[in-house]
């Protein structure tokens, strides 16, 4: 099979699966990337090695949404976080299905970045678009992360940004992934499951008790792409703008200087991008070991046997983790759940719950890595 034609079955599979799921990859212009080959790749790359994964059996739904509403007023207990609405129903994926919604909440933020890169270099108004080959370089690339990532995510709390406001955010659960999860480690289901429920809970408290972190967000993003931009068109200079085209913008921007806009010890946007992240993983991590003990018998093992998993990934996986910076997630963990657990010893959950008061009292980079830092300033904010 051509590769021509191999991408144009993977596409039209992607369509169909897009299709059944309600969602939308084409635009009105011309995309700058391919969406529905960066979905139908990712598809392959994901696909179920055993027949009986690839759809998610009747009942799924309401199994995990049961399990949902024996995690919600633990949650709330624990963390005295009041949700502004109600959390919707979760919704359970097959792999396919995951990656067409990945796709399309992925779409308008890439789409921003590259217009951005391309408006870095370009005193016209129309975007530059990339030739075919480029085009079909960058959606391959995107359909080989979303792939990998397809065969490892178990559970996602979904805010919907760039969504209309005051819409609620919704629970996925990753039904496949799930089962070979609990097959390989040797996990009990219903105890895995609701392990996996309290984590995705707490993040919907997060968002839903704290309007202000999705709109938060959304500002880092718009104040990421115009870091990224002006520091673009600072280096572009050396190259003709009529010179300049997508090809050469994107060789020019994926070496050194790229990687180095790229480190939150560099790039002062990130690093508060990376702040926020740590807290909410490390957030839900001290949540659900805590309320983990107090509902489920085994919640001690599952969480050694995840962990030893983690660190003991076949090395495959950590070259390619590393490639696409999902080691970067793994530090967001690390360094999330080490700066709760400091904050909940040294005032139990009430100062650990200054980090929701607003942007100004999340951590600084260096307070994350040094969270006795974090407690001082908020201690003495509160005699003060």
């Amino acid at each position: 099979m051509s590769r021509t034609t191999r991408v144009s079955t993977l596409s039209a599979r992607a369509g169909n699966i897009a299709k059944r799921v309600g969602v939308s990859l084409l635009d009105p212009r011309d995309d700058l990337i391919d969406w529905y080959e960066v979905a139908g790749v990712a598809m392959d790359i994901a696909g179920d090695d055993v027949e009986q994964l690839t759809t998610v059996p009747d009942g799924a739904a309401n199994e995990f949404e049961a399990y949902m509403r024996e995690a919600i007023p633990v949650v709330a207990e624990y963390t005295g976080l009041t949700a502004a609405s109600t959390l919707e129903a979760p919704v359970v994926f097959s792999r396919e299905e995951w990656i067409a919604i990945s796709a399309e909440n992925m779409k308008p933020l890439l789409e921003l970045l590259i217009v951005g890169f391309s408006k870095s270099v370009s005193s016209g108004q129309d975007v530059q678009l990339p030739n075919r080959f480029v085009r079909a370089a960058l959606s391959g690339e995107l359909g080989l992360v979303l792939g990998y990532l397809g065969r490892r995510v178990l559970g996602q709390y979904d805010p919907g940004l760039l969504q209309p406001s005051g819409q609620a955010g919704r629970v996925y659960f990753i039904y496949p992934n799930i089962v070979e999860t609990e097959a390989r480690l040797g996990i009990e289901p219903r105890s895995f499951r609701l392990w996996l429920a309290l984590h995705e809970v707490t993040h919907g408290f997060e968002f839903e008790a704290n309007p202000w972190i999705k709109k938060y967000i959304e500002n880092l993003i718009a104040e990421q792409n115009h870091y990224l931009e002006t520091r673009m068109a600072r280096q572009a200079p050396q190259l003709k703008e009529d010179d300049m085209d997508f090809d050469q913008l994107i060789k020019t921007f994926t070496g050194g200087v790229y990687r180095q806009m790229m480190s939150p010890d560099e790039n002062p946007v990130l690093a508060k991008i990376q702040s926020l992240m740590s807290v909410l993983e490390g957030y839900s991590e001290h949540v659900m070991e805590v309320t983990g003990s107090m509902l489920i018998e085994e919640a001690g093992a599952i969480g050694e046997l995840i962990d030893h998993a983690r660190k003991n990934r076949h090395w495959i996986h950590r070259i390619v983790e590393k490639a696409i910076r999902l080691e970067v997630k793994m530090e967001q963990y690390k360094l999330g759940n080490i700066f709760i657990k400091n904050a909940v010893d040294a005032g139990g959950m009430e100062l650990a719950n200054k980090v929701w008061e607003g942007p100004t009292n999340m951590p600084t980079l260096t307070e994350l890595r040094q969270p006795e830092l974090w407690v001082t300033r908020m201690l003495k904010r509160r005699s003060s």
